[in-house]
């Protein structure tokens, strides 16, 4: 799962510093994201998944769990509706026959479901907190969830901030089950951002532990919302140490004011 920040020699922390120093940092705890993480908490508590979001790194750890989570109970109400309308014809149909006609029910259910696909299992995944087996079960079979064993093995499942990435890894990131956009990429960092902070996070690419954060733009932001183009073109400036760029492309975009711009201008030369 994503780490939180470790100490990293490599880069400009003082240029870093400086930036978040001045811009308007928004309270993870204020946004949409947390307030809705925050709503399934007793729901979660109920399953014996107990969690505090203490970092916006945990929040978007959580995020992937409570959209797996939210793709599971869509499968498993889909079901209960289709049995619920054709339970006087289940003991005249085979196990195929229900196999069959449920799938042709969930397909739309499923169009509307964030998913991805796994090249390691070659399968399609609607519930990354599950093993690419148990997603099949859910998606191509689900009548075997309702046999005692099956039911018993996926209730036995542990669920972690850690699970989903445990099975697919950082892809995740990079799917519908993540707030985070990709902006960035090289051999050793890949860099993401999260518009309702205007913030970048900066990653190690190897174990996904996280350099730094980047606060993007002051009090002039919320007039003049930063972009992922804005995002694209600032963490490229960083990476190619081009502070002076930063600063400016800032200024020329009204992310930030003439006193902001001032300041930052005397701080880094």
């Amino acid at each position: 799962m994503l780490l939180g920040i470790e100490e990293n020699w490599g880069i400009n922390m003082n240029f870093i510093a400086v930036i978040n120093k001045y811009s308007r940092d928004t309270k993870y705890t204020k946004t949409k994201l947390y307030h809705y993480c925050e709503e399934h908490k007793k729901e979660l508590e109920s399953m014996d998944i107990r969690f505090k979001i203490k970092s916006e790194i945990d929040l978007f750890n959580m995020e992937i769990v409570l959209r797996s989570l939210e793709g599971r109970d869509a499968i498993e109400g889909s079901y209960d509706l289709f049995a619920a309308g054709h339970y006087d014809m289940f003991e005249y149909i085979t196990y195929e026959e229900k196999r069959k006609m449920f799938n042709n029910d969930l397909k739309n259910v499923l169009e509307t479901l964030p998913h991805f696909y796994d090249e390691e299992s070659s399968r399609d995944i609607y519930i990354p907190v599950y093993s690419p087996d148990i997603n099949g079960w859910y998606i191509n079979d689900y009548q075997i969830l309702l046999l005692k064993q099956h039911a018993e093995f996926v209730k036995s499942q542990k669920i972690t901030l850690d699970t989903a990435y445990r099975y697919y890894g950082p892809i995740l990131l990079d799917t519908p089950f993540s707030s985070l956009e990709k902006i960035y990429e090289n051999e050793s960092h890949i860099a993401y951002y999260y518009e309702e902070l205007g913030t970048i996070y900066l990653f190690v690419k190897e174990d996904f532990s996280l350099i730094c954060r980047m606060v993007i733009g002051d009090e002039n932001r919320h007039s003049n919302k930063v972009s992922i183009e804005d995002a694209k073109e600032l963490v490229g400036y960083y990476e190619r140490g081009e502070y002076t760029q930063f600063i400016e492309y800032m200024h020329d975009h009204q992310l930030i004011s003439d006193h902001t711009y001032k300041k930052l201008n005397k701080k880094v030369k």
